[in-house]
C-alpha cells in the first residue's frame, strides 16, 4: 500500500491531536481536538460499505475511465461520485474516492466537535486528499518527488478560514494511482475534497510534456469551484489562484 503524508504546519496546535485509522485500503491521517478514532473508524465502514456492494453488482463502477451513468436507485455516496466525475467531463468515478471518503468524514466529525463544544479545527489526509476544516492559516508543503527542485521548498499557504476545503494532488510520477499524464504533481484546492480529488486526476492527465502545463491550468481554472491550481513537471511550476487567501509561499 502506498501511504503518502502531506507536510502540513501551522502555529497554534492548542487543544489538538494528532492520529491515524487504517481501514482496508484507506489509510487516514487526521488532527482535531479530540481523538475521535473510535467514531471515525465506525463511519468510514459506514461509507465503504455502500461503495463496496455497488462495486460487486457494478464492476464498471470500479473501472471506467470515463464518466458513467447510474440508475436512480443507487446509494447517494454512489451519485455524487458519478455527478461530480461527469460534471468534469473525463475521468471515471473512482477519481474522487479519496476525496469523497475523507469529506464525508470530514462532515461527520465536523458534527461531533459542534456537539462537544470544542476548537473547530480538523485535517482528515486521505493518502494525500485532505478534507480540512480550520481556524487559523495552514501552510501545505508540495512534494513532486526526491529528484523536483520544488519538494520542501514550496508550500500552498492557505488562510480561508472557516470553510470547508479540499486540497487534493494527482501526480503521474509518484504513487500507485491511476494517471495518464506525466506531471510531478498537480494540486488543486476547492471547497469540496471530492470535486478536487477529480479535478487533479482530470488535470494531471493533461499534462504529457511542458507546453502542456498552460492549457492544463486553463482547464482547471475554468470551473467556478477551483480556488486553486498548481501544476509542477520537472523544472516547470505553474500556478493560478483566484483568491489572496490562498498563496505560494517559500518554506
Amino acid at each position: 500500500m502506498y501511504k503518502y503524508r502531506q507536510q502540513i504546519t501551522y502555529s497554534n496546535e492548542e487543544n489538538l491531536v494528532s492520529y491515524e485509522v487504517i481501514y482496508k485500503e484507506t489509510s487516514l491521517f487526521i488532527k482535531s481536538p479530540k481523538n475521535f478514532s473510535t467514531q471515525i473508524l465506525r463511519n468510514l465502514i459506514n461509507i465503504r460499505k455502500p461503495i463496496e456492494n455497488y462495486i460487486l453488482k457494478h464492476p464498471e463502477f470500479l473501472y471506467s475511465l470515463k464518466p458513467i451513468d447510474i440508475e436512480k436507485s443507487a446509494p447517494e455516496i454512489i451519485k455524487k461520485m458519478a455527478e461530480t466525475t461527469k460534471f468534469i467531463g473525463s475521468v471515471g468515478p473512482m477519481a474522487s474516492i479519496a476525496g469523497i471518503i475523507a469529506e464525508c468524514l470530514g462532515e461527520k466529525i465536523l458534527k461531533l466537535i459542534e456537539k462537544n463544544n470544542l476548537r473547530k479545527f480538523l485535517i482528515i489526509e486521505n493518502g494525500g486528499d485532505i478534507f480540512a476544516y480550520i481556524d487559523q492559516p495552514i501552510t501545505v508543503g508540495v512534494y513532486a518527488g526526491e529528484k523536483s527542485p520544488f519538494s520542501g521548498k514550496i508550500g500552498i499557504k492557505i488562510s480561508l478560514l472557516k470553510q470547508p476545503l479540499g486540497i487534493c494532488t494527482s501526480s503521474g510520477s509518484l504513487g500507485h494511482s491511476l494517471s495518464f499524464g506525466s506531471s510531478d504533481a498537480t494540486l488543486i484546492i476547492s471547497n469540496s475534497a471530492s470535486f478536487s480529488d477529480a479535478l487533479a486526476t482530470a488535470t494531471g492527465n493533461l499534462v504529457k510534456t511542458q507546453k502542456d502545463i498552460e492549457n492544463a491550468v486553463n482547464f482547471a481554472k475554468s470551473f467556478n469551484q477551483t480556488l486553486f491550481v498548481c501544476i509542477i513537471k520537472e523544472k516547470t511550476i505553474s500556478f493560478c489562484s483566484k483568491t489572496d487567501k490562498i498563496e505560494v509561499v517559500k518554506i
